[in-house]
């Protein structure tokens, strides 16, 4: 499970359809949580689409939605998608600060591998498979580094498959490949990590997701040159 309440001030916009013809608007909300900035990419969906897309620019939104991924030709791209939003109106912004500064994320998910010591000792990562309900009923697997700066002893204990439960906010670096590709990643900046023991120790209970390495195409767009 993971949900994401976040706002800001649409920066880019750009609207595409699919093969099928279904509307696909990707926004980059830019907004200030917590004393940092944000920069976060959103992707909304069918007639919703196509009513933001003309008078997006500069408007502030509030979004909820859930983390997914998806896997093209230059990578693994991961946006929140738009369950529900609303526009902020300008003249309720500075009224609305807390509304216009939002970023909560909650999600419970499995730890894909063992935690990484980075940072000479002063990062502990981990990466966290959290699943996400589809439209037809199933659910996926959504893989998130989590980095904890501060009290990360208390976690390295973790292993791989054990359950956690985290709140904090979602955050984006960009980063440069070996061969010099300028890649960009959202991971979760944690304000509680509980790990999660399971009663009666179902058996798998506690078996973690695979991630799955091989490129898989979907019927989307490619996404815009942000």
């Amino acid at each position: 499970m993971n949900e994401v309440t976040v706002s800001g001030l649409v920066a880019k916009s750009d609207l595409r359809y699919t093969g099928a013809g279904t509307p696909v608007l990707k926004l980059r909300l830019a907004g200030t949580s917590e004393d940092r900035p944000h920069f976060l990419d959103v992707t909304v969906l069918g007639e919703q689409a196509e009513r933001l897309a003309d008078n997006a620019l500069g408007k502030v939104l509030l979004v909820k939605g859930t983390v997914t991924q998806r896997k093209g030709q230059k990578g693994t791209f991961t946006n929140v998608l738009a369950r529900s939003l609303r526009v902020v109106p300008s003249a309720q912004v500075a009224e609305e600060r807390e509304a216009a500064s939002v970023n909560d994320f909650t999600g419970f998910g499995f730890l894909a591998q063992d935690p990484e010591v980075r940072a000479n000792g002063k990062l502990l990562r981990l990466r966290v498979a959290f699943n996400r309900r589809t439209k037809d009923g199933g659910s996926e697997a959504v893989f998130l580094p989590v980095d904890i700066w501060e009290g990360g002893e208390a976690f390295r204990s973790l292993k791989k498959g054990d359950q956690v439960y985290i709140e904090g906010s979602l955050r984006a670096r960009t980063y440069t490949t070996a061969s010099g590709e300028k890649r960009f990643e959202l991971y979760v900046a944690p304000r509680t990590i509980r790990p999660v023991a399971w009663a009666g120790g179902q058996e798998g209970a506690t078996t973690a997701p695979k991630e799955d390495k091989k490129e898989v195409l979907e019927e989307f767009p490619e996404d815009p040159p942000f």
